[in-house]
């Protein structure tokens, strides 16, 4: 592992540079013990963290890679949501003239990250990075536009969006924004106007700006942070929106009020690491300003549209590093929507209530 052999090499060093003790231990013992201690802890007190709300499954990033790097893989589905009023129900998808339909909702992700550490001090760190990530959405029923299109709507698996993201970091607490290129394809209609597939992303942009902390303790770690999304307008894909609250510019007119459409993403956890394995638990909630709107006035999945809604879930994951690899190995319960991830559903409103979600992954450069 790099970061082992740094610290081996760093050990190694300073013991050289005292052979002997300098308190009368003359086979250096004592001198071995500290300096070995002391390396370890340098290693530790010197973490560098990648925002710790996207990243918290794969480890605590380590000082001695420069460059970090994950792929993961995930699959989940809801076949229910939370309607304003808290209350779980089966979805329903409009389409044209057609109203109705119970609904299956099933999604796919894939994704790859890579972050790289150009400044770093004992106490600040400055990284720069990019994550890529591929998805594919299918909504399956028996009635509603279903019955003219088809049992399924799906897209195909390819990009979603990538984001590219800056970060500054003390020892515990951390600061990241970063923008997110809507890459999806948009949704295509017959000549009846019903849709015959779905996207893979609400084809719009969107700033990320957070705040995280990540404290690491004896056999344990604490981590949480808030992120907030703001969601540019793409007036030709969501006229209504941009009518209503933007103008035509497609820019937002108020970022952070009401007028605009935006994710809230709380998270709190901890995890508990035992020999070379960690296993832990998020809890997270998620808020939404404004649901979007498709061109036929639909709400997503069944969702009332134009107003907000939250639902929070519970994420456990556990991470494998085995001392003969080089990398970690990780498995979370929730998937990766396009903003945020959904795990094990608690309560929410005017929301998907998820049924379940896996994501496997491999990490280089966190301990």
């Amino acid at each position: 592992m790099l970061n082992v052999a740094l610290v081996g090499l760093l050990a190694g060093s300073l013991l050289s540079a005292n052979p002997t003790g300098g308190d009368g231990d003359k086979d250096g013992t004592k001198s071995k013990k500290a300096d070995a201690q002391e390396s370890v802890l340098i290693v530790g007190d010197n973490a560098e963290l990648s925002p710790t709300v996207d990243t918290y499954a794969l480890g605590r990033p380590s000082a001695a890679s420069p460059i970090k790097f994950w792929i993961e893989y995930g699959f989940g589905g809801a076949d229910e949501i939370y309607d304003t009023a808290g209350e779980a129900q089966e979805p329903s998808v409009g389409g044209g003239a057609i109203i109705g339909g119970d609904a299956e909702i099933n999604s796919q992700r894939a994704a790859v990250g890579l972050q790289i550490n150009p400044i770093s001090f004992s106490k600040f760190s400055v990284g720069v990075g990019g994550v890529l990530t591929g998805a594919k959405n299918t909504i399956s029923g028996t009635a509603g536009p279903f019955s003219q299109t088809g049992d399924e709507l799906s897209s195909d698996f390819s990009v979603q969006n990538v984001k590219i993201f800056a970060s500054a970091r003390g020892k515990v607490l951390g600061i990241h924004g970063g923008y997110m290129l809507d890459l999806g394809d948009d949704q295509e209609f017959n000549e009846n106007g019903l849709p015959i597939d779905i996207s893979r992303s609400d084809n719009r942009d969107a700033i990320q700006l957070g705040v995280d902390f990540d404290y690491p303790a004896r056999g344990f770690r604490v981590f949480g942070g808030i992120d907030r999304y703001i969601i540019l307008e793409n007036c030709d894909v969501y006229p209504a929106p941009c009518n209503n609250s933007t103008g035509p510019d497609g820019n937002n007119e108020d970022l952070f009020g009401e007028e605009g459409d935006g994710v809230w993403n709380f998270v709190l956890g901890t995890g508990l690491r035992v020999s070379f394995a960690e296993v832990g638990v998020a809890a997270q909630i998620v808020a939404r300003d404004r649901q979007p709107v498709d061109r036929n006035g639909a709400g997503t999945a069944g969702t009332t549209e134009n107003i907000g809604g939250y639902v929070s879930t519970l994420s456990p994951y556990l991470r494998v590093k085995p001392p003969s690899l080089p990398a970690s190995l990780y498995v979370k319960g929730g998937l990766q929507d396009e903003y945020n991830v959904y795990g094990l559903p608690i309560d929410g409103a005017n929301g998907p209530k998820p049924t379940f979600g896996l994501t496997f992954g491999l990490s280089v450069g966190f301990e």
